[in-house]
């Protein structure tokens, strides 16, 4: 575990939506997929992932837990959407999409309905 100076030494950012490898002071491109997951668990279920007002608990969240899996908190949400949003903050990079682009093309494939201007994600709160 990281002390409280490291932490506030190696950190940039919005502490939610911080990746584990940010909070040990390494970022690349898929730190931004851990937070294009943090934000599609925040806008499907109501809630983020890992909270504290406690800094320090919110890094251990961070660093060690797993999220709840968004269904628990929204029934609705289908199980594809469940999975990418998951694989999106998975604590080892190499597990997280490699860019932006793949995780779209993900999700088109998994929701090719809802990839034109007229579709609706209906399990949006």
């Amino acid at each position: 575990m990281l002390g409280e100076k490291e932490i506030s030494a190696t950190m940039v950012g919005s502490r939610p939506f911080m990746a584990p490898e940010q909070i040990m002071g390494q970022s690349e491109r898929r730190s931004d997929i851990w937070a294009i997951g943090v934000l599609m668990y925040l806008l499907y279920t109501g809630e983020l992932p890992f909270y504290s007002e406690v800094e320090k608990l919110l890094i251990d969240q961070i660093l060690e837990q797993e999220p709840l899996p968004p269904r628990e908190e929204n029934p609705e949400i289908p199980p594809a959407l469940e999975a990418i949003i998951l694989k999106c903050l998975k604590k080892k990079l190499e597990e997280r999409y490699p860019s932006a682009v793949a995780l779209r093309d993900d999700l088109l494939r998994r929701f090719p309905h809802y990839g034109t201007q007229t579709g609706r994600w209906p399990w949006i709160h």
